[in-house]
């Protein structure tokens, strides 16, 4: 029948186009594959070195900072506004004496 012929004729030329994207994708994957990679770099300045170096030297209290971190994600953690007021008015009258 025509109808079968026709039909069969549309599939054979589905058939070819969907090869050719293929290839084509194929192809595209390729040249996206051989494109060389970027890295990033990081640099420090002098000042964040001396930072890092003397946070080494005081040792940090890991276990202090991993139960702060673990309240603050949990939401628990309260600000204490009174003392954080009181020792910047105590860095100020300082800053003030010198």
């Amino acid at each position: 029948m025509k109808i079968n012929r026709a039909f069969s004729e549309y599939n054979q030329e589905q058939l070819k186009v969907n090869q050719q994207n293929q290839a084509s994708n194929a192809k595209k994957t390729v040249a996206a594959e051989a494109k060389p990679t970027t890295s990033d770099a990081l640099d420090l300045s002098a000042t964040a070195k001396q930072i890092d170096q003397s946070k080494q030297k005081e040792g940090i209290d890991t276990q202090k900072v991993a139960a702060l971190k673990a309240a603050i994600n949990n939401g628990t953690y309260q600000v204490d506004a009174q003392a954080i007021a009181g020792k910047m008015m105590s860095e100020i009258q300082t800053q003030k004496g010198n």
